[in-house]
């Protein structure tokens, strides 16, 4: 009830009541950030920023230095002083000045990220420091022309195929990275690519973050690549010369451990391509239409789509190698494709399932020192491809070091029900190699006539099948056919068996 005074001519007068705004905060972004950044606080009733004030309250009270003040909109900087504790987490809030008591709510929070420095050669440190105010563009620190494409500007094939149905996972959350991280590779280790680094996020939004995180390491965006069907974005990392590729991995897991970073392993062929002349294994009784309305993925190097057990066969293929890049040899590819959908030939041998559509992912390439090998993220890209395509299971013969862009991709791709068919690879070790040995996956081994484990084929408890892998015959690019041994060659039997059986 408004209050009554008297009048000074002895009347009475009611006084007007006077209802104060609280200033009130809706959100802060970033949600975590570094000494010396910029907070954008935003709300409403903020009033003017006279006898006011912006503030940290947790482990210690900070003061905001204030760049920009409107009545819902606040640009304060993070100082970079000792008060301010790395890792914790503070609310914000305005208050009056000289610390005279809170006027708004302090229940919006910003946690101070940890400081991040690459360790150089000879011990010396990079602790960089974000000046304050300085916005980093979107496109900064990538290459003109491979923003969501390949190098050289070329159409990325990962996004550049639109999805014919199923569920998109983009913005789903990944969860944290496996308690047994693999360990960075060594200096100058030939079994990733040079200068580069992988990192799997799961919106645009993360891998924009990621972004600044990674600028301030020295490190830029070479390739950015959003992959809507696997619901991740793939951000290739260039990291500077004097600087390696374990250091830049151990830096941004010891600032971020939720971060899913890897570096850029290369695969290799699981087909051994030995004569052992023993026998020609074929199919006794072709089996024109056995297949039909199966959707197989296969990735692999290219097919020889022109050879007789091939054409006129249901084979949609797609390349996803950089522009300039040389194919590897064609072999691999053609042979694991006639395994699986090749027609009856006049020496009796036919594909498994000659009635499937196969879609056929090109990733190898030709190297002079390794004969061919492709990228984990190539394959990744092959991967998100297949999963727009519906394919019902996917035809793995490569392997390598264990990766993390290629476990999180290949997990999605289960999780939506897609089966993955991996060969386990000829090094005869009991040491795995991946994805075999991921979870979740088919892995395949190799044996002979005689149902004897192929001696180069490697062991282990995650080996689920057997099937033939030895002195099979099966088409060779450009010309008849010749028989094949390896894992790789398996591998195909029992995608066959499993997508017949999805199909029953």
């Amino acid at each position: 009830m408004p209050a009554l005074s008297l009048d000074p001519v002895g009347g009475v007068r009611i006084q007007t009541p006077v209802f104060i705004l609280l200033p009130s905060i809706s959100s802060v972004s970033p949600s975590c950030a570094r000494k010396g950044a910029t907070l954008t606080i935003m709300g409403n009733n903020f009033g003017a920023q006279s006898g006011r004030a912006v503030a940290l309250s947790g482990p210690s009270h900070v003061d905001l230095v204030v760049s920009s003040w409107s009545n819902s909109s606040i640009a304060a900087t993070v100082p970079n002083t000792s008060q301010v504790l790395a890792g914790k987490q503070y609310s914000v809030g305005i208050e009056k000045s000289g610390h005279a008591g809170w006027l708004s709510n302090t229940n919006v929070s910003v946690t101070i990220c940890s400081e991040l420095s690459l360790l150089l050669p000879g011990g010396r440190l990079i602790s960089p420091v974000i000046k304050p105010g300085i916005a980093i563009s979107p496109g900064i620190g990538a290459e003109a022309g491979t923003e969501g494409g390949s190098d050289g500007g070329a159409v990325d094939p990962g996004t550049a195929v639109p999805a014919p149905g199923g569920p998109a996972l983009l913005g789903s959350q990944l969860p944290p990275p496996p308690a047994d991280l693999p360990p960075p590779p060594p200096r100058h280790d030939k079994r990733s690519e040079p200068g580069e680094i992988v990192v799997v996020s799961s919106n645009m939004a993360e891998a924009m973050a990621l972004q600044q995180q990674a600028q301030a390491l020295g490190l830029s965006v070479k390739r950015r690549t959003p992959l809507k069907e696997l619901g991740l974005v793939v951000t290739v990392l260039r990291v500077p010369k004097e600087v390696s590729i374990g250091n830049a991995i151990e830096s941004l897991r010891q600032a971020q451990p939720n971060i899913w970073v890897d570096a850029n392993h290369r695969l290799g062929l699981h087909g051994a391509d030995v004569r052992f002349g023993h026998r020609l294994i074929g199919i006794a009784k072709p089996v024109t239409g056995c297949g039909n309305g199966i959707r197989i993925g296969l990735i692999d190097t290219a097919v020889d789509t022109k050879h007789p057990a091939l054409a006129g066969q249901a084979i949609v293929t797609q390349s996803f190698l950089t522009t300039g890049v040389t194919p590897a040899s064609a072999d691999h590819g053609t042979a694991t494709a006639a395994l699986l959908v090749g027609k009856p030939q006049p020496n009796g041998f036919s594909g498994l399932v000659p009635g499937a559509k196969l879609y056929a992912a090109t990733v190898f390439r030709h190297q002079d020192d390794r004969g061919a090998d492709a990228t984990a993220e190539s394959v990744v890209k092959a991967l998100n491809w297949l999963a727009g395509q519906n394919v019902q299971i996917i035809n793995l013969n490569f392997g390598g070091q264990r990766n993390l862009l290629l476990e999180a991709a290949i997990d999605r791709l289960i999780k939506r029900g897609i089966v993955v068919v991996v060969a386990v690879g000829n090094n005869g070790t009991d040491q795995p190699t991946f994805p075999a040995a991921q979870n979740g996956v088919i892995a395949v081994t190799a044996v002979d006539e005689n149902g004897k484990i192929y001696s180069k084929a490697n062991r282990g408890k995650h080996v689920s099948f057997a099937a033939p892998g030895v002195d099979v015959w099966s088409a060779a690019a450009g010309k008849d056919g010749k028989t094949y041994t390896g894992t790789s060659y398996a591998a195909p039997f029992v995608t066959a068996v499993l997508a017949m059986s999805r199909k029953a």
